[in-house]
């Protein structure tokens, strides 16, 4: 499953992994919350919260659609699960290695199936988010290879510039998008991506010039067996090329850096 040797990152910038299993609605899902609850909370996510979100769809009558939210998370708000009506996904941020996430990925997944038993998956997502901050010495666009810097704005004299890098193709596997977000706004995740029931600990200092490393990798065959062991061999593959793509985009001496206790 791994050609090289995980990264061990003691000062790593990841701040979020998510791991997300698309499927056919299940419109009744409501009915099995309170099992998988249960079966959720001894596997350590005592927290439990839902939200509904109401949303117009638009064709030859406008209709408005209801929809429920679920989530499960840790004590410590570091882990979370979040299910839906059409997909389940696995969210943290804090991280040792793949092998530990997908231990706990695939016990979320057998608890969904043996409650629901859903027969196909059709899409599966991972994606990175890393941080990457400045120190005393370097701007954090040192930590990134030169190509996907982007301008060199602060040599024209424009202060407080926005660049964003976008890549998108396809894999072995399905499709990528790799996204780099240079800003001084202290956000920590991109625009189109929240996680409530996490806890972050990370807040950059006001006018820190952040870059925000964005790889989202994810499958597009429709007729996967919703098998969780099936499941994690296919995230494995997703994940190897996030693993290539992280390497390529960050410099030998961020690499270095981050390697060194702080």
């Amino acid at each position: 499953m791994r050609i090289k040797p995980p990264l061990k990152l003691a000062r790593s910038p990841l701040v979020l992994v998510l791991a997300q299993v698309r499927f056919s609605p299940v419109l009744r899902i409501g009915d099995y919350v309170p099992d998988i609850q249960e079966d959720l909370r001894k596997h350590g996510f005592p927290r439990f919260s839902k939200s509904t979100t109401q949303e117009i769809v638009f064709g030859s009558e406008i209709m408005p659609t209801t929809s429920h939210r679920w989530a499960f998370a840790n004590k410590e708000q570091t882990q979370a699960v979040v299910l839906t009506d059409s997909f389940v996904a696995f969210e943290a941020n804090t991280y040792d290695t793949f092998e530990v996430f997908t231990q706990t990925l695939e016990a979320i997944l057998k608890v969904v199936q043996d409650r629901v038993n859903i027969a196909l998956a059709e899409r599966l997502g991972l994606r990175y988010v890393d941080l990457i901050r400045p120190t005393r010495q370097s701007a954090a666009a040192t930590f990134l290879r030169e190509y996907i810097r982007g301008f060199p704005s602060s040599d024209l004299g424009i202060a407080s510039a926005q660049q964003f890098f976008v890549m998108r193709g396809k894999t072995s596997f399905g499709q990528v998008q790799i996204k780099v977000h240079q800003s001084q706004d202290s956000t920590i995740l991109p625009p189109d991506l929240q996680s409530p029931e996490l806890a972050f600990t990370v807040v950059p200092e006001p006018n820190e010039r952040t870059a925000i490393l964005d790889i989202d990798h994810y499958t597009t065959d429709s007729s996967l067996d919703f098998v969780p062991d099936l499941l994690i061999a296919e995230f494995w593959k997703l994940h190897g090329f996030i693993d290539e793509a992280f390497r390529a985009a960050t410099t030998e001496n961020a690499i270095a850096h981050w390697q060194t206790a702080g």
